[in-house]
């Protein structure tokens, strides 16, 4: 079948009728549409044509002053102008990160804020979390400084912020050693930090999720757990495969009710912490050099890394992944 040319009107003693050769507005109207509408669009000044063009435009460059994303630009061949405006992939969203002061959680909740989250920023460090407050510099971010072993405190922070829309559970510990090197109170501790803590910030949220049928749960667990085993790491091997446990529990009790609950597992990651325990080797050069060349990919990963796959995790385009255990470890669960 051949191309239909649309209509087109032309000013005539008589009225408008249709006219191929005006090039006037309105220049490109279905050729189905109503006569009696299109002669009314004619009638318009041309000067209101002029108005709305410019009035436009100075909107469309505004929005790109202000970094804003313009979604639907161009709609069916023809440019059109969205009146949805996007303020980030979290706008809207509230997130609480705990551990939230340096490392994995500290890159998350930077990256949380970039997307337009109110972020409630959890550490038991206080003056890490006042330097986190200066660096992001945003009204959207609530630091609180809890310790999260402690529930009467984890009770009184909850009262505080409310219901909110993303928990990221990235607070925990890491003891080394194997069996016979670990100790009740590494194992009891481990327990109390990485998982425990947890557990109770997900009973402490998730009423309020389940009331507004929305939210998702991220737990921090690592490749070092029921994944892979990893040289003396037991007390925190255990801890995190328990994360995992815990994670996909949740997941199923409540994935018809508007919840999503996914764990992400990194591999090394060069973060103030792993600074902290190659320092504590007689030779932190070659400790250093040995957590490098366990990486297949021979390097360590970055906490902006793993922080761009929490940002997905908390967004609605994971809104079909719910009990995943997603390995980010360059390889080295391969």
């Amino acid at each position: 079948m051949g191309t239909v040319e649309p209509k087109r009107f032309a000013r005539k003693k008589e009225g408008y009728q249709y006219d191929e050769s005006y090039p006037g507005p309105p220049h490109k109207l279905n050729p189905i549409v109503n006569k009696k509408i299109a002669r009314e669009i004619a009638l318009l000044p041309w000067h209101l044509y002029v108005v709305h063009y410019a009035f436009v435009h100075v909107v469309f460059v505004l929005m790109l002053l202000r970094g804003t994303p313009c979604r639907n630009l161009v709609t069916c061949g023809r440019r059109s102008y969205s009146n949805e405006v996007q303020v980030g992939r979290l706008a809207g969203k509230t997130a609480l990160v705990t551990g939230a002061a340096q490392g994995i959680g500290k890159a998350s909740v930077l990256k949380f804020l970039e997307e337009g989250a109110k972020v409630v920023a959890v550490d038991r460090n206080e003056l890490l979390l006042t330097g986190l407050a200066k660096e992001a510099n945003n009204s959207n971010l609530r630091a609180h400084s809890v310790d999260i072993t402690d529930l009467e405190a984890l009770q009184k922070m909850a009262r505080e912020v409310g219901d909110i829309s993303v928990l990221m559970n990235c607070a925990g510990v890491v003891h080394a050693g194997a069996l016979i090197e670990s100790t009740e109170a590494d194992f009891d501790f481990a327990f109390d930090l990485n998982v425990k803590a947890m557990y109770r910030l997900c009973k402490l949220f998730l009423p309020g999720m389940l009331e507004k049928k929305s939210g998702s749960i991220i737990n921090i667990a690592s490749v070092a757990s029921s994944i892979k085993g990893v040289p003396n790491r037991l007390v925190y091997g255990a801890s995190k495969g328990a994360v995992l446990g815990l994670t996909k529990h949740i997941a199923v009790d409540y994935v018809g009710q508007g919840i999503r609950c996914n764990a992400i597992c990194p591999g090394t990651i060069e973060t103030e912490s792993l600074q902290e325990r190659i320092n504590a080797f007689a030779d932190p050069v070659a400790a250093r050099k040995a957590f490098i060349d366990r990486q297949p990919m021979g390097r360590l990963g970055l906490p902006s890394e793993i922080a761009a796959l929490a940002l997905y995790l908390a967004s609605d385009e994971s809104a079909f992944t719910t009990g995943a255990m997603i390995q980010i470890d360059g390889g080295y669960s391969l």
